[in-house]
């Protein structure tokens, strides 16, 4: 291993963590990011889509496939968590898990997109669909928050973490562009659009695949690096490692916030589709429409860098959530033959959930170095298991709700809308999200790790590990 080969001086620097991550490192470790976020957006986004105008299954059962799924997958992800924080191999504590999640991830995520002819059209497919969804849910979760949780150990510093983390979102939007601007003209590419989205699948799996497995190569210098969990903590029970979570009240302002992100991500990148075709009339401008709502938070990432050092976290985070919902809002007022501004509409509120997205899971590290100070546990798998649970759950509740709304409203595929369903899928794209993005400002007023705070908590753990 690279950390026994290092000098005394510089092996106690690897250990306390308070050296800096070369940006090749950085790179390498955001490809795992590019794999994991080109499945999880073309499911997030094109999944509803599949099941009710391709698979052929109803906006009620396909919602409700959402909510089950997704609520088994966030209590599975709190498990994941703890065996992480326990475990020892070769490959280090948390990185052997993006080595072993690669073959089920990319195979359930071809079995997702696949409709087994011989199954029919009823129950049984169903329940193929609900099955495959849910596979593919646990083997992302046993592979992602092993490798989320690995950012929080390694480095300390507040700056460079947000650096790290912040090149990471740069890849995460790039691989969602990718997903959500050329998953459709793919699938156009063939026959038809069953075998499209089959063809598509494993074109995705196995770049995927290739992305998860680059970082998993390049974080080999960091495998046993930031474990500064102490001898006696290993053999912590369960309910010691929860009370440490329950404890540490500043994670609860951002795992609610992820709640709420989380939810108008599962009911915006789906309701934007059928906005596009039926209120719009412009079906050639959906990847256009979805490409904008990808690129956009880019935008967010050079602010970030350039004014990271001047203003806080939290500050940023208020300000998407406030752009987020003005452009949710806006996107209600306007016409639909007027496509410049539904694009400018689409466009800012990219731009503030980019500046959510971006600080929110260096915040969640951040919090892990909290809750160590408070408490004397580092849990830092668990806590980031804890996040995605909330990140889980918001999407099961999302998901969910688009279905039972779209059914509500009296959607159906492939016919012209009613007036009183075209008046909700537009509110599906505009007040709803708003309203929600609106509740994650009240949800962060309660946090108050500053950075003078986390460089004066990281000071005291340091001085009582020595």
């Amino acid at each position: 291993m690279q950390q026994q080969t290092l000098k005394v001086g510089e092996k106690n620097k690897v250990e306390n963590n308070q050296r800096d991550i070369p940006f090749k490192d950085m790179v390498g470790y955001s490809f795992g990011a590019f794999g994991f976020m080109l499945m999880f957006m073309t499911v997030t986004t094109y999944l509803m889509y599949f099941y009710t105008d391709i698979m052929g299954i109803s906006a009620a059962a396909a919602g409700t496939i959402f909510l089950i799924a997704r609520l088994i997958d966030a209590c599975f992800g709190p498990i994941v968590g703890t065996i992480a924080d326990r475990t020892t191999s070769k490959h280090g504590k948390y990185r052997p898990f993006m080595l072993w999640c690669i073959i089920p991830f990319a195979l359930t995520g071809v079995l997702m997109f696949t409709v087994p002819d011989f199954l029919g059209n009823g129950m049984s497919l169903v329940i193929y669909a609900g099955a495959t969804y849910i596979l593919f849910d646990l083997a992302y979760s046993f592979g992602n928050i092993p490798y989320l949780s690995m950012a929080g150990s390694m480095t300390f510093d507040p700056d460079i973490r947000t650096h790290l983390l912040s090149t990471k979102s740069v890849v995460n939007k790039i691989s969602s562009i990718v997903a959500t601007s050329l998953t459709l003209p793919l699938v156009h590419m063939f026959s038809d659009p069953k075998s499209g989205f089959f063809y598509t699948a494993i074109i995705y799996s196995i770049i995927a695949a290739i992305g998860i497995y680059i970082a998993f190569k390049t974080t080999k210098p960091y495998a046993n690096v930031g474990v500064v969990v102490k001898k006696s903590e290993d053999k912590l029970k369960n309910r010691q490692l929860f009370t440490a979570i329950v404890k540490n009240n500043q994670l609860l302002s951002v795992v609610v916030s992820f709640l709420i992100t989380s939810i108008t991500s599962a009911i915006m990148g789906p309701a934007g589709i059928y906005y596009m075709t039926y209120n719009v009339g412009k079906t050639e401008l959906i990847s256009l429409y979805m490409l904008i709502g990808t690129f956009s938070p880019l935008v967010a990432v050079p602010v970030v860098s350039l004014f990271t050092k001047k203003f806080e976290k939290k500050t940023f985070l208020l300000t998407g959530y406030l752009m987020s919902a003005l452009g949710s809002l806006f996107l209600y007022f306007t016409p639909y033959e007027s496509v410049f501004l539904i694009l400018a509409s689409r466009f800012l509120a990219g731009v503030g959930s980019g500046l959510v997205g971006i600080l929110i899971f260096s915040m969640i590290a951040d919090c892990v170095d909290f809750g160590e100070w408070k408490t004397k546990i580092r849990v830092q798998g668990l806590t980031f298991a804890i996040s995605v649970f909330f990140q889980k759950t918001g999407m099961a509740i999302g998901g969910w709700l688009l279905g039972i709304l779209l059914t509500f409203i009296g959607y159906v595929p492939h016919k012209e809308q009613t007036t009183f369903s075209l008046e909700g899928i537009l509110a599906l794209n505009s007040w709803v999200p708003a309203i929600i993005f609106t509740l994650g400002i009240f949800v962060m007023f309660p946090y108050k790790l500053s950075k003078k705070k986390l460089i004066e908590i990281r000071e005291e753990i340091d001085q009582r590990n020595i």
